[in-house]
This record gives structure tokens, sequence and C-alpha cells, in this order.
């Protein structure tokens, strides 16, 4: 299964190890202001995820269904996706599927030295089985991070019958310099690398976050 992403995040405690602190805090920004529901930061999104999408699939795309995966409560999901997903039905026609995951209650993220973990005493999320059944499923999420959150998903769908074909994400978390690769080995050694380790660039060049303004553009 791929598993691709625009841009990567370096958490604040490993933003020493870059270079370009000015870039990458562009980066992080980025991921904060899609994950808050800015306009300009979806549209974005959208444009990344649909030119990804019509190039990476073409007319096969109608095969698919494209799912958000699910944040902290719904209406956190439903800000922080209905803008992209209206893009793509828009633009590609292509079917997405807010409407058929459901959260109840909410997750509270707990924060541990660049880790993420989160606490679900009172948190659900199901998802319309008969809808998903037999359907060829792309996921995408705002945030990689351990892989857990996504796997877990994905697992539910799967166990309704759904195939995942792959899994995107708008950014992928990494403790180093991703222009030196700077803290790459410390990295390893503190256990974070592994888990997104075969996750790859949806575009092999980058994607270049304007420093100064919400213009961005595809490298």
């Amino acid at each position: 299964m791929r598993q691709n992403y625009f841009i990567e995040y370096v958490p604040s405690a490993y933003m020493h190890l870059c270079f370009d602190k000015e870039q990458q805090m562009a980066n992080n920004q980025f991921v904060y202001d899609f994950k808050s529901g800015n306009k300009a930061a979806s549209r974005y999104c959208g444009e990344l995820l649909v030119h990804y999408l019509s190039t990476r699939y073409g007319k096969l795309l109608k095969d698919y269904v494209v799912v958000f995966a699910p944040c902290s409560s719904q209406a956190k999901y439903n800000k922080r996706f209905a803008y992209v997903a209206a893009m793509l039905r828009n633009i590609l026609h292509v079917t997405t599927a807010n409407e058929h995951v459901h959260i109840y209650g909410e997750r509270k993220p707990l924060h541990n030295g660049g880790s993420h973990n989160v606490s679900e005493e009172i948190y659900k999320v199901s998802v319309d089985g008969d809808f998903f059944k037999g359907k060829n499923v792309i996921l995408f999420d705002d945030l990689l991070t351990s892989g857990k959150t996504i796997g877990e998903f994905k697992s539910q769908l799967e166990a309704v019958g759904a195939y995942v074909e792959e899994e995107i994400f708008l950014g992928r978390t990494v403790h180093h310099d991703p222009i030196s690769m700077r803290g790459c080995l410390q990295e390893m050694e503190e256990g974070f690398y592994e888990s997104v380790a075969r996750s790859k660039r949806c575009f092999p060049s980058g994607v270049k976050i304007n420093k100064k303004s919400n213009h961005k553009k595809a490298a």
C-alpha cells in the first residue's frame, strides 16, 4: 500500500536541527492553519490533492472513494475537510465519504516529547458498513506521526469490506532537518523513524510554502 505526503512537519523541540528554520516554520504553520479550518490553507491543500490524484489516477479515479480520516470531534472533522471534499467533487467528480464517517464524543490530544498520544475515554468512530463494503478507498489525513490513528481507521474500513489503496497526508512528522537530514540518526535511536520511513513525498521535488504569504507553489 502506498503512503505519501506533501510536506514535512518538524515539532518545535526539534526545530533547532533545521538550517532553514523560517521555511520549516512556514510549513508547520500551514499544517496548523489547515487543521484549524483556515480557508486559504484548505484551498491550497485541495489544489495539491486535486493535482496529485488527477496525475496519479487519471480516469481510474472514478473507481475510488476518497475518505478523510477521523479527527478529534465531528464538528472539527466537518470544518477541516468539508471544503477539500467539495473541491474534489466539483473538480474531479470523485466520490467522497464524509457523511459516512461518524464521530461520537471528543478525543483529547496528549503530547509527549514530540510523540502524539490521545485520550479516548469518551470517543468512538463508526462507519457505514453498507456504503463502504466493496469500495476502493483512498485515505487522506492531515498529519502522519506514529501511524497509529490512520492504521486503526484503515483496519476499521477493511473490517466492513473496503480495500484501502493509498494513504495520503498533508504533512509527515519528522524529527530531523528535511533538507540536510541532520538529526536522522538521533531520530532512529529515539524510535521515531521506523513508523513513517516507508512514506514518500507526493511530489519528489517537494512543495514550496511561501514564507510571507498564503500563496504556495508545488515545486
